[in-house]
């Protein structure tokens, strides 16, 4: 009689702690001043008179600010991510603002209640404020603020996850039924006003799946920048990968080359003069996102003729010393 009363107990025990993870619970809503100064964004509606346009994705900025798209999207196979700055007038602050394909939890809300956890939990810094909220194309988002030194560090996540989206992304075929398409906002700064912009930005998020959109086949920029040509007069082996490099410099291995099942691995770090005033990274990986190498560097050309301050120079089509195609973008 007694180990039955024992294991439901437990049972109790493992449902509860369940509870906590799965559910989101706000933190300072019930302080009206502190709620509604963060969310006083409605005077800043005109201010946000620029729209962001990468594939499906899109959101309002200030005409005043600079973006720098690290990673322009790409809707072939719903699996790329996005990764966008946003740099204010001030050019300490800026906004990281990513996309991906989430699959570690099931719900924004235990997301967001990791997050919650962790800071609480930490010894540094204060957690004093989360709460929910429904953006204005409809979808589901959390904020949470903690403060550092005066510093306020403000994390914002979106639940952009559709049934159009499901269906395109081909989820529970070839993918986990739980995954979810989020949206992250991330910013730390001195002056509200900035936390409010932030929150403004996420208020016009969208997501919209356009069914004709294809990504643009890689075109060639030949410019008149050249790259100086180097004498490589030794070779630097590390398993089945070999490279060449001058005498003069050295290689730093981050991460050997290995191969394991159905991906590959290898990261370099080389420096020409044997100084680490300059270096070059030379990484290898198994790359699932894109279909071949055209696309990958369209992508990237893309990201680079998107942002404000950034032109691309050349973009060529090469073959290696070993017959190996390869593109060359600067």
């Amino acid at each position: 009689m007694i180990k039955p009363a024992i294991k439901l107990f437990f049972q109790k025990k493992i449902l509860f702690s369940l509870s906590l993870i799965t559910q989101f619970h706000a933190i300072g809503a019930n302080n009206p001043s502190q709620h509604d100064e963060f969310f006083a964004t409605n005077s800043l509606t005109n201010e946000l008179s620029r729209m962001v346009y990468d594939g499906s994705f899109q959101y309002a900025i200030p005409s005043s600010a600079k973006l720098q798209i690290d990673q322009s999207f790409c809707e072939q196979n719903y699996t790329s991510s996005v990764e966008h700055q946003v740099h204010l007038t001030d050019p300490t602050d800026s906004i990281s603002l990513k996309l991906r394909i989430e699959d570690s939890y099931i719900s924004l809300e235990e997301w967001a209640n990791r997050q919650k956890n962790s800071w609480l939990f930490s010894e540094i810094g204060e957690m004093n404020y989360g709460q929910k909220f429904i953006n204005e194309a409809g979808f589901a988002g959390i904020v949470m603020l903690r403060e550092q030194n005066n510093i306020e560090e403000i994390i914002i996540g979106i639940d952009l996850t559709t049934e159009e989206w499901k269906k395109a992304a081909n989820l529970g075929q070839n993918h986990s039924s739980n995954q979810m398409l989020l949206c992250t906002l991330q910013l730390s700064t001195q002056e509200r006003i900035n936390g409010n912009i932030m929150m403004a930005i996420a208020k016009s998020i969208d997501y919209k799946i356009s069914p004709t959109f294809e990504p643009s086949s890689f075109t060639e920029k030949l410019g008149t920048y050249s790259f100086p040509k180097s004498i490589l007069d030794r070779e630097f082996t590390s398993s089945g990968l070999m490279f060449k490099a001058t005498n003069d410099s050295l290689i730093k291995v981050e991460q050997s080359f290995s191969q394991i099942g159905q991906s590959t691995f290898g990261k370099f770090e080389i420096f020409p003069n044997k100084t680490k005033a300059n270096s070059i990274f030379l990484e290898l990986k198994t790359e699932k996102d894109f279909k071949d190498l055209q696309q990958w560097a369209q992508i990237r050309r893309n990201s680079w003729d998107q942002s404000d301050d950034s032109e691309i120079t050349l973009a060529q089509s090469l073959t290696t010393h070993f017959g190996y195609p390869s593109i060359s973008l600067a």
